[in-house]
């Protein structure tokens, strides 16, 4: 199933509030699905961080990351492998949670090379800050030209501060 996906960056979104746009781009004729991001493009994901199964780790793996909202990835059709996506409950008040993909799962826990699922309910430090795992989503690229790399996705609503820019991903119907 192919359907198009469409991408809006807003620099300095100071005094844009994502969810009056969101419930705005959902009400378009032929919108199937739209969601906010931030650090997460097409083209470009946020920086490599040092992300760890163990804060005391001497070798961290470099995963790209990024802040997204609960519907980012039914909107670019990435299949969840285990566990859950962000909700309306994972707020800046509550505790960090992550979402990682396969691949990232399975360099920091080998056993969820055989059942993504043993990723669920570990702690991963990202910058040496504890995120529970929620979720394990399928390995995919931004590009077609590369290979999946290590990702690793925490909720836009626990994004502190505010980010420079958002993304506004957008699964538009027909051609």
């Amino acid at each position: 199933e192919t359907q198009p996906i469409l991408s809006a960056r807003v620099s300095d979104p100071e005094g844009v509030e994502p969810q009056l746009v969101l419930d705005r781009l959902r009400g378009i004729p032929g919108v199937v699905s739209a969601e906010v991001a931030a650090a997460v493009a097409f083209l470009a994901i946020g920086p490599p961080r040092r992300v760890a199964s163990d804060p005391s780790t001497t070798v961290p793996i470099s995963a790209l990351t990024g802040s997204i909202g609960p519907d980012y990835f039914s909107t670019l059709n990435v299949r969840m492998r285990a566990g859950r996506t962000f909700s309306e409950a994972d707020t800046a008040g509550s505790e960090p949670v992550a979402i990682v993909n396969d691949l990232l799962a399975g360099q920091l826990w080998p056993a969820a090379l055989r059942e993504p699922g043993a990723a669920i309910g570990k702690q991963v430090f990202i910058d040496s800050r504890p995120h529970l795992v929620i979720g394990v989503v399928t390995g995919y690229s931004i590009t077609a030209i590369r290979p999946p790399r290590p990702m690793v996705f925490t909720p836009f609503a626990q994004l502190q501060p505010p980010p420079a820019r958002v993304e506004f991903m957008i699964r538009a119907a027909g051609d």
